[in-house]
This record gives C-alpha cells, structure tokens and sequence, in this order.
C-alpha cells in the first residue's frame, strides 16, 4: 500500500477508531443505539471493507455517507455537534437552514482536502 492510499484512506480511518469507540462505549454504559448509529455503523464497516477490495467505490461511497452524515441523517457517536443558521424578519417570517453535524463536516473537509484534485476532475467532467 502507497503512502497516498494510505493518506486517502485517514479521514475513513479517523471515523472507525470513532465508531469503535462509540460501540464500546454503548455496550459498556448499556446505551440505547438509534437507528442513525446503526447505519452510520454499518456504512463504515462496508466502507472498510470496500477500502481494501474495491477503492474505486469506497471513495464514492465514502463521500456519499460523508454528505448524509453533515446533513446530521447519519451519526458515528452519541453526542452530536450541529449547527444551523436562521433568520427572522418582524417575528413572524423564520428561515431555518438544516442542521449541519459538526464531526462529519470536518471529516468531509479533510476528505476534500486530501482528494482535491480528482473532486475538481470530477466536477469538470460533469460540466
């Protein structure tokens, strides 16, 4: 394995020492999973295991479970960063953005980071 796989792949790395101790923790204080972490869970582990057979696809799907988990649908810990911004005019016109998950917004950045190039190759060929 090169040492530019092995960077591409640290962003997916960071997210399964996360989840591992996200179960961990769960089984030990006898948390209650919900169905976020579940899929959340899984879509790392299929995203592992696509990593070391078929890294075409893993960055493809990892990116896709990237954007659902910013959009705060999937969740990779109990505790869950958002933020999301709102505007009010005269008290009674609110416009509400979605909720952003932090963890995952800044995992999705590192990701974009590292794959800058083959993101603006992929956008050019779309274009």
């Amino acid at each position: 394995m090169g040492k530019k796989k092995i960077l591409q792949g640290l962003p997916l790395f960071i997210l399964v020492i996360i989840v591992i101790y996200t179960i961990v923790t769960g089984i030990i204080m006898k948390k209650f999973f919900t169905w976020n972490i579940y899929i959340g869970s899984i879509s790392i582990i299929i995203c592992l295991v696509l990593y070391f057979t078929r890294y075409r696809w893993f960055k493809y799907l990892f990116l896709i479970i990237l954007l659902v988990g910013s959009f705060n649908i999937l969740h990779f810990t109990f505790n869950e960063v958002t933020f999301s911004f709102s505007l009010a005019f005269f008290k009674y016109i609110n416009i509400n953005t979605f909720d952003i998950q932090l963890l995952s917004f800044s995992i999705l950045s590192l990701f974009t980071i590292i794959n800058r190039k083959k993101i603006i190759r992929l956008f050019k060929s779309f274009l």
